[in-house]
């Protein structure tokens, strides 16, 4: 399976939302304007010349989370419009983080709890600055049904990306021919509420 190596997340306030990541112990890689070249790759030429600034993740597997300001983008509520997203982070200590991102204000959307399938595997959903949805998991013990990748620092990679979109079945074959890979089954499931 190919591995995530960069997120970019369209942010109002730029320095709110790195102060945020940065309070996890992201490094800061790089901060800077968007140029030409960056508005090509991003296929979007409203961002040229927007603020931006590139994180690190995971320095052992050079993943980048690149956070772009755009003063005219709104904060959506999670699930709601297509475009909308979601990080799940690999964590150290749950309960750690519970206590930290409680101490900033960020608001907690499910509480600190095993998954469904196994106490192994615990997870806690929070609500980002930017209203992206930060889906933190802590792994327990090895789950083989469910592979993780290893945790080699207290906030670490990101392991799935969340992407609201209209049309799933469009949205799947963009993913699959961008990614060169092939196009995974579509899950049908009702989400009642957050896991």
């Amino acid at each position: 399976m190919k591995r995530i190596v960069a997120i970019t997340l369209v942010v109002p306030d730029l320095a709110t939302v790195l102060a945020v990541y940065q309070s996890f112990g992201y490094p800061l890689v790089s901060q800077g304007q968007l140029t030409q070249d960056d508005v090509i790759v991003q296929r979007d030429a409203r961002f040229l010349s927007c603020a931006f600034a590139c994180l690190t993740l995971n320095p052992g597997i050079e993943q980048h989370l690149e956070l772009v300001e755009y003063p005219e983008c709104q904060q959506q509520v999670p699930f709601s419009v297509s475009g909308w997203a979601a990080l799940e982070l690999l964590v150290a200590d749950l309960n750690a983080v519970y206590e930290q991102v409680r101490s900033m204000g960020l608001p907690i959307w499910g509480e600190p709890k095993p998954l469904s399938f196994t106490d192994d595997i615990k997870a806690m959903q929070v609500l980002g600055r930017a209203g992206e949805l930060i889906y933190f998991t802590q792994q327990i013990s090895p789950v083989p049904a469910w592979p993780l990748p290893q945790v080699r620092q207290p906030y670490d990679q990101c392991f799935v990306a969340i992407l609201c979109s209209h049309q799933i079945a469009v949205s799947n074959t963009f993913y699959a021919r961008l990614f060169e890979t092939p196009e995974p089954e579509i899950l049908r499931s009702k989400v009642a509420g957050l896991s």
